[in-house]
């Protein structure tokens, strides 16, 4: 397969990665640039649990999903990230919860650096939880960061 073809004459840095964002209902898409991307995982919750022996297990119970969290330097607001996860900050209180139709996959695909896909995942049903920006200073002449958590209904690595 050409992707273990890519990993075997490229070590894996030196890569980039693309993050599309689809909302099924409406056929609406859309890509944005970030400079990171963490929390694509999962962990399983668990429960105490003796047995016959009376020997403690903790058992799994349910899988808890990261949040996304995309940084990338501060954009303007007309870009269609910035205004979902700002109109997505309005609404809320109004909607008391999130609604399906509000929400969007998020699909995360790193390249190497011929620009071949080695690694994808899907997060479905994705909605902003949190945004934050770091490194407003005025003595400082550097970028300011912009860091937004996304949650989740799934996470799923299909390449």
């Amino acid at each position: 397969m050409i992707e273990n073809l890519t990993w075997a004459l490229t070590p894996p840095y030196g890569f980039y990665f693309r993050v599309f964002f689809f909302q099924p209902g409406t056929g609406n898409l859309f890509n944005t640039s970030f400079t990171q991307v963490d929390g694509l995982g999962w962990a399983y919750e668990s429960k105490p649990f003796k047995d016959s022996q009376n020997f403690r297990l903790d058992m799994p119970t349910a899988i808890k999903y990261n949040h996304i969290v995309l940084k990338s330097p501060l954009q303007p607001l007309s870009s269609q990230f910035e205004a979902w996860v700002m109109r997505y900050g309005r609404q809320l209180p109004a909607m008391n919860g999130v609604k399906a139709s509000d929400t969007y996959d998020v699909t995360v695909i790193m390249q190497s650096q011929a620009q071949v896909p080695v690694s994808a995942w899907l997060c479905s049903r994705a909605y902003p939880v949190k945004a934050s920006f770091e490194g407003i200073n005025a003595e400082n002449s550097g970028l300011v960061i912009e860091t937004v958590e996304l949650a989740c209904n799934r996470i799923e690595r299909k390449l």
